[in-house]
């Protein structure tokens, strides 16, 4: 396996953006789940996808309630039409979407070309 950068077209972008919108929807419910009640009313006002932008994530909760667990599962069948590696599309997204939770930052559509030019493993025969 090589590392080289895939181009970016906007079948991949638009996969990788659901992919994405997909674990930050998963994680926000279950960590919404989580919270303490005297948060959870505020929590619960809010789009699953926007949570740890108002309630900040901790890297306990991250190791501890793992949220991201089965979120990527449809990532080799992304993977495998657009030819990249899936492992490391998985690791990918799994780091993106880590820091997004641990820094509160939200996710920028504009974002994702970048994040893919950065770090997508072509597979090569």
């Amino acid at each position: 396996m090589t590392t080289t950068v895939a181009p970016v077209n906007s079948a991949l972008h638009e996969a990788v953006e659901g992919l994405i919108q997909h674990a930050l929807t998963l994680a926000g419910m279950r960590l919404q789940r989580k919270i303490d009640r005297s948060k959870r009313w505020h929590a619960n006002r809010l789009p699953p996808e926007q949570v740890h932008v108002y309630l900040p994530v901790t890297r306990e909760q991250l190791e501890q309630h793992d949220p991201l667990k089965g979120a990527f599962r449809r990532v080799p069948q992304v993977a495998a039409r657009h030819g990249l590696d899936p492992d490391c599309l998985t690791e990918a997204l799994t780091d993106y979407v880590r820091a997004l939770l641990l820094s509160g930052q939200q996710h920028e559509w504009e974002l994702v070309p970048r994040l893919l030019a950065q770090v997508i493993c072509t597979e090569q025969q």
